[in-house]
């Protein structure tokens, strides 16, 4: 058999032992993960929670009008993906959270769906 350092030499090759877990890193993770959001239930943390979110709605609702826009247009639909991708990297480049980021990619799938596509189950 070949090695894969001799196959592919400008690849680094790295070895994750998954037998054995750090339970303090693993503590670590959730406790960071539980932070977050206690930070967030301060009336300081709501006010910039409700900011942040104000700000993934208008983005999001900003590409669906330029996406209503380019198909009145008769732009291919690509380009309306394309403009709901952009929205999305200004969320997560503007807001530094992921979380916000997740948010923002769910509800432009979502919006996306709901005004860009024909509904199967209801017609």
């Amino acid at each position: 058999m070949y090695q894969i350092g001799y196959l592919l030499p400008e690849v680094d090759e790295y070895v994750i032992n998954s037998a054995k877990t750090n339970l303090n890193q693993v503590q670590h993770l959730n406790g960071t993960f539980l932070t977050h959001f206690k930070g967030s239930l301060s009336k300081s943390g709501s006010k910039r929670m409700a900011k942040n979110m104000l700000m993934i709605s208008s983005i999001i609702l900003g590409s669906t009008v330029v996406g209503e826009l380019l198909i009145f247009a008769q732009v291919p639909l690509v380009n309306v993906v394309l403009v709901y991708m952009l929205g999305i990297m200004l969320c997560a480049i503007n807001l530094k959270d992921q979380v916000y980021g997740f948010l923002s990619a769910f509800l432009a799938v979502i919006s996306f769906n709901l005004f860009f596509t024909q509904t199967l189950f209801f017609s």
